[in-house]
């Protein structure tokens, strides 16, 4: 066979061995743009990497793990030995935690039933630009971790459309937008309200 696609999976873990839920990990070859996945709330991730051909010399894959709050690691894989569709495990990767200078945490509910909601991206920005995301779980909790000062804003957001039994209808949630101004020891509890959005009604 002319090309080969390796399965890359492993577990990004911090200096205790916790879990680095949502990190960022990039899978490239030496010229081209990265696959991209985020590790799972357990810290498991799994990708494919770009396919090589006869063309491509060295057989390296690039391996890229980031997350806000910690140093970033950075490794190189030697495929050329493994046959297509091989599945190369790297075991726990350990990132390293950076000094926080304050931390944001809180929880996401419905403002009409006052219940925590799960599957709500949080995403902290700064400058437009996303840092960190977090997905909610069942308790609707999240949190992040700040490693400098200045302006940012939290985002929560889903693209779900629920069914409402009760009422009889279908809807979404507006996204909500706070903005923070974050200075060394804050530690910030916020408590965000989803409001419904309805784009069905039931006519019965």
């Amino acid at each position: 066979m002319s090309w080969i696609k390796v399965s890359i999976k492993g577990r990004v873990v911090d200096e205790k061995g916790n879990p680095v839920s949502y990190a960022i990990v990039k899978v490239s070859k030496r010229i081209g743009p990265p696959y991209e996945v985020r590790a799972e709330l357990d810290g498991s991730f799994h990708s494919w990497t770009p396919p090589f051909t006869a063309y491509d010399k060295k057989k390296i894959v690039k391996v890229s793990i980031s997350k806000l709050g910690y140093k970033p690691v950075k490794l190189d894989i030697d495929v050329s030995k493994c046959s297509t569709l091989e599945e190369v495990d790297l075991g726990e990767i350990v990132l390293e935690s950076l000094p926080e200078i304050a931390t944001i945490k809180g929880v996401v509910f419905d403002e009409k039933t006052g219940k925590s909601l799960r599957d709500i991206l949080v995403k902290l920005k700064k400058n437009g630009i996303s840092l960190d995301e977090y997905v909610t779980g069942n308790d609707g909790m999240f949190a992040f971790k700040v490693v400098e000062p200045g302006k940012y804003e939290i985002e929560a957001s889903t693209t779900e459309r629920i069914v409402d039994m009760e009422a009889g209808g279908l809807y979404m949630y507006f996204a909500e937008k706070i903005p923070l101004e974050i200075k060394k020891g804050d530690k910030i509890d916020l408590k965000i309200k989803m409001r419904r959005t309805y784009i069905l009604r039931s006519l019965g």
